[in-house]
This record gives C-alpha cells, sequence and structure tokens, in this order.
C-alpha cells in the first residue's frame, strides 16, 4: 500500500473499467443483449496490498449469434487497451458456449391460446436462463409458461409469487397440455 500511485499496475483499478466495459456493452444492444461480472476474485485480498491478481468471469446473451459475436469482439478490444492503459497482463478463455435454442412454435401458439381460454393475457418472451426445458427441447417437443414474479425478480433467492399467479400458471398448463392432447 505504500507503493507510490503514479507507477503502480493495479490489477483491480483495471477490472473495474473492465467492470464498466462489460456494462456499457450490454447497452450499447439495447432489450436483448446481457452482460454481467458475476464473479471476481481478487489476489492477494488484502486491505492495504495492492492487487497482482483478478479473475472474473463475464457473461453475455443475446439470442442473435452474430450480436454474441459482436460483443465478444467488443470485450476482447477492451481487454487490449487495459493490458496498455494500466500496464497489466491480461489472459482471457472461453469456458462456455451455448447455442440459442428455439422452442416448438406449434406449442407456443397452444399456450397462447391456451392463456386466452384461461382469460389471461400472453406475451412471447426470450429466456435467457438455461431452464430444464433446454435439455428437453433436443428430444421432444417443447415451450415454457412463466407467470409474474414479485419485482419482476427471478432466479434469485428473494424471488417470490403469489398464490394465484401460481394457480394462473397452472391453469394454463393444463389447458395447453389437453389442446395439445387433443391434436
Amino acid at each position: 500500500g505504500t507503493y507510490p500511485m503514479e507507477t503502480r499496475r493495479d490489477a483491480l483499478v483495471a477490472a473495474s473499467h473492465l467492470i464498466k466495459a462489460v456494462q456499457q456493452i450490454g447497452l450499447d444492444h439495447p432489450l436483448t443483449g446481457r452482460a454481467t461480472v458475476g464473479h471476481i476474485v481478487v489476489t492477494p485480498n488484502s486491505p492495504n496490498v495492492i492487487p497482482g491478481h483478478v479473475e472474473m468471469m463475464v457473461e453475455f446473451r443475446n439470442p442473435e449469434v452474430a450480436v454474441l459475436d459482436l460483443m465478444t469482439t467488443s470485450l476482447n478490444q477492451s481487454l487490449k487497451e487495459l493490458e496498455t492503459k494500466f500496464g497489466v497482463e491480461v489472459v482471457s478463455k472461453q469456458e462456455l458456449d451455448s447455442a440459442t435454442i428455439d422452442f416448438t412454435p406449434e406449442l407456443i401458439e397452444i399456450v397462447e391460446q391456451a392463456a386466452v381460454a384461461s382469460g389471461k393475457t400472453s406475451k412471447r418472451m426470450i429466456s435467457g436462463a438455461g431452464h430444464d426445458a433446454c435439455q428437453l427441447s433436443a428430444v421432444m417437443p417443447t415451450t415454457m409458461i412463466f407467470i409474474p414474479c414479485d419485482k419482476g425478480i427471478s432466479h434469485a433467492e428473494n424471488e417470490a409469487i403469489t398464490q394465484e399467479w401460481a394457480a394462473d400458471g397452472a391453469q394454463v398448463l393444463v389447458e395447453t397440455v389437453l389442446a395439445f392432447d387433443s391434436k
């Protein structure tokens, strides 16, 4: 911590600029772009020692492969700029590349009709989460039914729904199964 500010090569400062760049990459692709840094490890993680190493994970989501490629290109450019600007060494590797999954159009339509038959509204949504339905779609007709979540929070410990929302979703599911069975 006593090292002069002007000559430091602080990995955490560089990482903070990368986090900001990742956020901007997501914002540069409105509506469907998602960009997250949800994991970061700082070493030595001591309050009075300049961080010499930072490990972080970046995740991009978009239903269009071409847009994901653009987002990744932007990330790689940001990494090069960090090396130059902060005098740090950057090593990156891609851990996972998940293909976009298109659900069964016929089932999507049946769900929409089931919602109407149940007196509910429907809205087509893109889900960026890796649900079990993604795995099932490889072997059988598949779609998903979503219900509201309190404050729009889902896939988190503080996710909450009402009994009414659960019952509404179950009713749409029953109507969907019956309609699909009759076809």
